[in-house]
């Protein structure tokens, strides 16, 4: 059984309610086929920063949880540390990919760091792993995933109706998942 993904799973209380933003009008723009995890919804219903993604990657989900939590310990120790990750004013925007525009709220600013961290625990990763299908690294947390020619007006409309003061996160669960076509979503794992 091979891992593909690493993320750290946030919760947010209020994460339903500031995606429900994202409705049926929308639906034209979504690509639904991109959204099949989403339980229905039009956004992601578990918001997660992903640490790793490589759809190519040999190993398995204990080797990922392996390096993610022992060889990065001392990431996995400062992020388990925070109660929460507060985000100031979140910059909200896309980056695209060939089939679809990934609607994110980046991790920039924060209470705590939280921004390098992350992306130190990301480095560190990729020293026992093939090397991530994306070859710079932004923590984000997605959104949504929009149609590739979703014209910038509607994207900026949608920004513009998500855009909050500040979003605050608890860090929660690492997550291994399995890519799209594995027999299995993801194992979740508390942070303890």
């Amino acid at each position: 059984m091979e891992a593909k993904f690493i993320g750290l799973a946030l919760n947010n209380p209020n994460w339903n309610k500031l995606c429900s933003l994202v409705t049926r009008r929308h639906e034209d723009w979504i690509e639904l086929s991109k959204c099949g995890s989403f339980e229905g919804n039009f956004y992601e219903p578990d918001p997660h920063i992903t640490l790793y993604y490589n759809e190519d990657c040999p190993k398995g989900p204990n080797y990922l949880y392996w390096v993610s939590t022992c060889y990065c310990k001392a990431q996995y120790e400062a992020i388990k540390g925070f109660d929460s990750i507060l985000l100031l004013d979140p910059y909200i925007d896309t980056f695209n990919k060939d089939d679809a525009r990934v609607l994110k709220v980046n991790v920039l600013a924060s209470n705590c760091n939280a921004k390098n961290i992350i992306t130190s625990w990301h480095d560190r990763i990729q020293e026992k792993l093939p090397p991530d299908n994306y070859p710079t690294y932004h923590p984000h947390i997605t959104v949504t995933y929009l149609k590739p020619d979703t014209p910038d007006s509607v994207v900026n409309k949608m920004v513009e109706e998500l855009q909050t003061e500040k979003l605050e996160f608890k860090p929660t669960e690492i997550l291994i998942g399995g890519g799209e076509d594995a027999e299995y979503k993801s194992f979740r794992f508390e942070l303890i």
